[in-house]
């Protein structure tokens, strides 16, 4: 069974719950071979659960997710952390250009995430779409 061939593809299913309501699962699968295509500057936010429940393996492979992509970004893209678990934190109160500087502080912030308190995850999510957005760059709807 693989998952990845020459081109993009996806599946699709759904179904009609008892209760009326609709459900769909789409899952979208990448090419085994991603061409170095050009893109526009991306924003990304990482919001991070490190409450106590996140313990040991589980953040520690979180912040290892994240160090992955923050390796991946390019210097014209933009990022920023945001951590919760009974208040929340972050790296900065704004999007930070993903320079080598930069990603290398936030390798450092994640290095200082421990686990502890409660799961407020509305604190977290509120602070991540209340970060300012820049003029210019693409944004949501």
């Amino acid at each position: 069974y693989r998952v990845a061939g020459s081109e993009p593809a996806c599946g699709l299913v759904s179904t009609m719950g008892d209760d009326g309501q609709g459900y769909f699962a789409l899952t979208l699968y990448p090419p085994a071979a991603v061409r170095d295509a050009g893109r526009m500057p991306i924003d990304i936010v990482y919001v991070i659960d490190r409450s106590g429940s996140m313990a040991g393996r589980p953040l520690e492979q979180v912040k290892q997710a994240v160090r992955a992509s923050l390796r991946r970004l390019r210097s014209d893209d933009r990022f920023q952390i945001v951590d919760f678990g009974s208040d929340s934190g972050g790296f900065g109160g704004s999007m930070c250009r993903a320079t080598d500087d930069a990603v290398r502080d936030a390798n450092r912030y994640l290095d200082r995430l421990d686990a502890r308190g409660g799961t407020e995850v509305l604190v977290g999510l509120s602070k991540a779409l209340e970060l300012p957005k820049q003029e210019g760059r693409p944004q949501d709807p």
